[in-house]
């Protein structure tokens, strides 16, 4: 009898243990994908994660190229999610624009008018 409760302690320990380990894993799968994603982005882009953010906190949105590094996010998203599909065009990403570079050298040309 004794071996019993043992043995249904032991496994309530262990499934209760493992219940919360899968609650835990996806943010941990989550901040994992981050990270992933924003190294894509710094060699995309030529930079440092510096560039961006404050290394005490990284989810400080103080400077100011982490709002617009946030903003261009949002319009790759949009992108990806909503418009290309449309036009066959597989993915964009910050390469796309950027060639290695911080700052895109890629200027719109000015129409000509006819006066």
């Amino acid at each position: 009898m004794r071996f019993i409760t043992v043995f249904f302690t032991l496994f309530a320990i262990f499934f209760t243990t493992a219940v919360g380990a899968k609650k835990k894993a996806p943010i941990i799968d989550q901040d994992l994908a981050m990270r992933e994603y924003m190294v894509e982005i710094t060699r995309q882009i030529g930079v440092t994660c510096t560039h961006c953010h404050n290394l005490k906190n990284f989810k400080d949105s103080s400077k100011d190229l982490w709002k617009v590094g946030a903003q261009h996010i949002e319009v790759v998203k949009g992108l990806n999610r909503h418009y290309l599909k449309q036009l066959g065009i597989e993915k964009v990403d910050c390469y796309m624009c950027h060639r290695g570079k911080p700052k895109p050298n890629y200027k719109e040309k000015l129409a000509l008018t006819e006066d």
